[in-house]
């Protein structure tokens, strides 16, 4: 393989970029001022890409284009941070991914984020299906392998608005 997807995002432009031949081609598939796009994730036919996709608000949806860049279009919605998504081997059409629910305060703005569990998403039908949680715990980074075991990282939960105490800020 001597091609390479990636993701640049800067403060007046974020994109997805190809490199081919080491590095010898660069080619443009994707570029916005107004959605953010990272966690890249090539499916094995190597047509599609999903993708999480950041607005301004602070929510993350998971996003799948086609591998030219084209047709980006939003798989999950709601109050909500979706990232990491990764195809499921020998199931073409459907992804997992870590989602976490955005807690507000009564003006909208985000004072709390939620432990990180596991979805499943068949993004032709759009059927969701939570296949892990942990109230004490972030589950992230999520992958099957090819014989359907799925793998993790499990962290304990911080809450966003969790401070360390000055006792362990000064450590």
């Amino acid at each position: 393989p001597s091609d390479l997807i990636y993701s640049l995002d800067t403060d007046d432009l974020a994109g997805v970029f190809l490199l081919r031949n080491f590095g010898a081609e660069e080619q443009r598939l994707f570029h916005s001022i107004d959605r953010r796009v990272s966690d890249l994730n090539t499916d094995p036919s190597q047509e599609r890409l999903a993708c999480a996709v950041k607005h301004g608000n602070g929510i993350w949806n998971i996003g799948i284009m086609s591998l030219d860049g084209s047709g980006l279009s939003e798989a999950t919605e709601g109050d909500s941070v979706d990232r990491a998504p990764s195809w499921i081997p020998g199931r073409p059409d459907e992804i997992v991914f870590q989602s976490a629910g955005i807690g507000r305060d009564r003006n909208g703005v985000a004072i709390g984020l939620g432990p990180f569990h596991l979805e499943t998403l068949n993004i032709i039908s759009g059927e969701m299906t939570s296949i892990a949680d942990d109230p004490k715990h972030d589950l992230l980074a999520p992958r099957f392998d090819r014989d359907g075991n799925l793998f993790f990282i499990r962290r304990p939960h911080r809450s966003l608005n969790e401070r360390p105490s000055l006792g362990r800020g000064l450590l």
